[in-house]
């Protein structure tokens, strides 16, 4: 536990590296992911921050990075635990990592409402129709369209929006 404490001050936001253009930069195997930091992504308070960064690390480096408050605390406590992945084995993180990443999602999550109904895709879930109402949706709502709307997604960031929308009544 000590440990895992230790962990979480030693890596600060700080400590990452920036890459020429100034963005914020965290190493996946695979690709980078890239935080703008001039965008207009949403602020978490300092002690969420490296749980965000570990987050977009662990998740958005195999697609883009789902905002938290989409889905109920209850379907991310099970998400960041299961192997099996919408069909896909991943390796899930492991702690300290795993409970700093749950710290954050829990904290800019909601708990399901009590007749809700839970579900794992976000295009279905209750929030995200509700932040939608005028959107012509595909069905199913993959992530990959997101950034049709959304051309900033891939930097985590889904306030901005693509010329059609960000003038819309």
């Amino acid at each position: 536990m000590l440990f895992g404490v230790g962990l979480a001050r030693a890596i600060t936001p700080s400590s990452l590296p920036i890459a020429d253009s100034g963005q914020l930069v965290i190493a996946q195997a695979e690709r980078s992911v890239l935080i703008d930091p001039n965008g207009d992504i949403d602020r978490v308070a300092p002690s969420f921050t490296l749980g965000r960064e570990l987050y977009l690390e662990n998740c958005a480096s195999c697609h883009i990075g789902v905002p938290p408050g989409l889905m109920p605390s209850q379907v991310w406590r099970n998400l960041i635990r299961d192997r099996d992945h919408y069909g896909t084995t991943i390796e899930t993180p492991r702690d300290p990592s795993l409970q700093i990443i749950w710290n954050y999602l829990k904290e800019y999550s909601r708990p399901a409402e009590n007749n809700e109904q839970i579900n794992y895709r976000v295009g279905r879930t209750t929030t995200f129709k509700a932040l939608h109402p005028r959107v012509q949706l595909p069905d199913p709502v993959q992530l990959s369209t997101c950034i049709r709307c959304h051309p900033r997604a891939d930097f985590f960031n889904f306030r901005a929006l693509s010329p059609d929308w960000e003038n819309a009544p």
